[in-house]
């Protein structure tokens, strides 16, 4: 988070806070994750190519003869790899979203959707809806993976040009409060805050850092003053977790009630069964490291 508008944290602070600003209180945020991707095709399965470790490439996962669909970028819409685009894109967002709305883990959360439009070999969907509840708060996901009007942050405004144009901005999160609305998006896409009028009362462009050196420099400024760093691993597993509450969710069908003290899924051992793979030996983690 090292690239968002540091003004805007100390002037509102948490969202979970913002009864005492001009802001309101905030019980609803969106966020998006929509853009054109390509379809992977259907693949027959084929010998290993030559050079190609296999074994090592699976790891974990459960062995299975080798398909080239299932290599390069395309793991990411496998079950037994990744978690689909809001594991690897749509969690970005949905970081800023846990950052700013100051939550940690939901009380409940249900899914929806589907592979509505590719017909071809992934199995995680191209349109999915997540909602995770908290006290008075709901934040939703939405996806859609044929939208070619939802793009994401265009290059001169990554560098300060301006602002996205909203509406098709396929990565901006919304934070609706009682008496004023945010948009803002990754990528150095900014911020704007509109009033009951529409009329924007503060904004700030971003800056976009492809190197992300910031981040860089933050990890090892810490390693020596031993201090935790601005990302750190133990507040991004939260936001990691959302990602994993939605998709189990979306696979058993149901909404699903979270326990605080154990973070795993209230009387359900269908859904509890889903939040570790059975690894493959010799790819197995002791229950006691």
């Amino acid at each position: 988070m090292a690239h968002f508008p540091s003004v805007f944290y100390g002037v509102f602070g948490h969202l979970s806070s913002m009864e005492a600003t001009p802001f309101g209180n905030v019980h609803l945020i969106r966020v998006l994750n929509s853009k054109l991707r390509n379809t992977i095709g259907r693949t027959t399965d084929s010998p290993v190519p030559a050079g190609v470790d296999y074994d090592m490439w699976l790891g974990p996962a459960p062995a299975r003869p080798f398909n080239k669909s299932h290599f390069h970028y395309n793991w990411h819409w496998f079950w037994e790899y990744s978690g689909g685009d809001i594991i690897n894109d749509g969690v970005h967002q949905i970081d800023i979203a846990r950052w700013m709305s100051g939550q940690t883990l939901p009380k409940s959360v249900s899914s929806t959707g589907g592979i509505h439009f590719y017909q071809d070999d992934q199995e995680t969907p191209d349109t999915h809806v997540v909602s995770w509840d908290f006290d008075k708060m709901t934040v939703i996901f939405e996806q859609s993976l044929w939208s070619p009007y939802m793009k994401k942050v265009v290059t001169p405004i990554r560098e300060g040009g301006g602002f996205p144009d909203w509406p098709f901005t396929g990565t901006r999160i919304e934070i609706y409060g009682t008496r004023q609305f945010m948009e803002l998006s990754r990528h150095g896409g900014g911020f704007q805050v509109f009033d009951v009028d529409g009329k924007i009362v503060k904004e700030q462009r971003g800056k976009f850092s492809q190197s992300n050196a910031d981040h860089i420099q933050n990890f090892i400024d810490c390693i020596r003053t031993r201090e935790l760093p601005r990302a750190d691993i133990e507040v991004l597993n939260t936001s990691t977790a959302w990602c994993h509450y939605g998709n189990i969710a979306y696979r058993v069908g149901r909404k699903l009630h979270i326990d605080p003290a154990t973070g795993n899924f209230r009387n359900d051992a269908e859904a509890n069964a889903l939040v570790k793979r059975k690894y493959r030996s010799p790819w197995v983690v002791p229950e006691q490291v």
